[in-house]
């Protein structure tokens, strides 16, 4: 058995009778629809062929969905399309608030188009008075789907759904984001001023526009003159709604000189410095930390003092007092806590008297020479040169 038009049957979806005289086709589709031949043949003469036509039919189905809900502001314009499959195809047609189009009042800004497997509804130049629910009716023989889709034309006035906070604190060459987030039907306007000028996106003022940070004000690179107080006004046909954030641009902490690197002989003092240059109007504090533990001063005043430049004076200094020196200074907004913070680092090396070398041992000996090995700690102090003393019974007989 073989379909016509040299089109496969599909296997994986039928079965056949006795002998293949029968012929079972499961989950008919469209494309199952033709003619079928079956050629029956006994091995004596010519065999025989019988045709037989398949007509798929259904029911009216929405292709591929049914029209969504919509909402738009006066004086904007939509269009909703219904389209529906099915065989014979489907004609279209509509009710508005469930009656049909010739028992409603006539409607210059709404047009209405039916037909066989499509239709469609467009509302131009809107007012409230359009919003109405729209049944899209497919009808052939064998069925019926009715669906339903509401048209809101909505007015809402303008107004900051996300306000800005009331103020701003950042360090210069930062970045700072205020938010303003519209909301209204029609969609509103934004605008950002500075001091009363209205502000142009571009270079480091951007304007966000659409998605979860619409309206927001974005400044890059902060200067000292960014400060002062912005506005942000959003408006559409229906209202307005405003809010002022103020911008406080603080200087940038930053250590100007820090303790660098040093030598110090063992039991001298010895001064790191901390010079640094930060907003006159925040409190500055400076820590030290000795290889990344904050060093504190008042338990440990015998070995360290806070000068009021902020430098730190290690006194007699010792060979474990040897290693990373860093300080950090750290201002504090007032705002919201947040700070400026920068640090500097130094090494310190403490010179001390070389340790005794250990573990001496003559590893090779012959009549004119011998190696000696050992391990020495110079504990900083580069070393010039080593005495060999040759004893017998325990006297110095020669030095080299």
């Amino acid at each position: 058995m073989e379909k016509g038009g040299n089109k496969e049957i599909p296997m994986d979806r039928v079965s056949t009778g006795p002998a293949g005289s029968t012929l079972e086709i499961f989950g008919v589709t469209f494309d199952d629809d033709g003619d079928y031949i079956c050629e029956a043949s006994n091995g004596e003469g010519a065999p025989i062929t019988y045709t037989s036509a398949i007509i798929v039919r259904a029911a009216p189905y929405w292709d591929p969905n049914p029209p969504d809900d919509t909402t738009i502001a006066p004086r904007e314009s939509v269009t909703m399309t219904c389209q529906a499959g099915g065989s014979p195809a489907s004609s279209i047609s509509w009710l508005i608030n469930g009656k049909p189009e010739s028992e409603v009042e006539a409607n210059p800004r709404r047009t209405i188009t039916s037909g066989q497997g499509s239709g469609q509804i467009i509302v131009t130049n809107a007012e409230q008075s359009d919003s109405a629910v729209f049944q899209c009716v497919a009808k052939n023989i064998y069925g019926e789907e009715i669906t339903s889709v509401f048209l809101n034309v909505l007015a809402i006035p303008a107004e900051i759904r996300k306000r800005p906070l009331a103020s701003y604190e950042e360090a210069e060459g930062e970045t700072v984001e205020m938010r303003c987030e519209p909301y209204g039907k029609p969609n509103p306007t934004v605008t950002w001023s500075f001091e009363g000028t209205k502000i142009t996106p571009g270079g480091r003022f951007t304007v966000e526009e659409g998605g979860s940070d619409d309206g927001m004000l974005r400044i890059t690179e902060l200067e000292k003159t960014d400060s002062g107080m912005y506005n942000c006004n959003v408006t559409n046909d229906f209202g307005t709604d405003a809010a002022s954030p103020r911008l406080i641009v603080r200087k940038q902490t930053t250590v100007t000189e820090g303790p660098g690197a040093a030598e110090v002989t063992a039991n001298e003092n010895i001064v790191l410095k901390c010079v640094v240059d930060s907003d006159p109007d925040l409190e500055l504090v400076v820590l030290w930390e000795f290889e990344g533990v904050e060093i504190d001063t008042e338990v440990n005043k015998n070995r360290y003092k806070l000068g009021s430049d902020n430098s730190l004076t290690v006194i007699t200094a010792r060979k474990q007092d040897g290693g990373e020196y860093t300080c950090k200074a750290i201002t504090t907004f007032k705002s919201d806590s947040s700070t400026s913070t920068d640090t500097a680092s130094g090494t310190v090396t403490v010179l001390t008297i070389p340790d005794p070398p250990n573990n001496v041992m003559v590893v090779n000996t012959n009549d004119l020479q011998a190696d000696i090995s050992g391990h020495q700690h110079s504990r900083n102090t580069p070393i010039t040169e080593y005495t060999i003393s040759t004893l017998q019974n325990m006297i110095i007989v020669g030095e080299s």
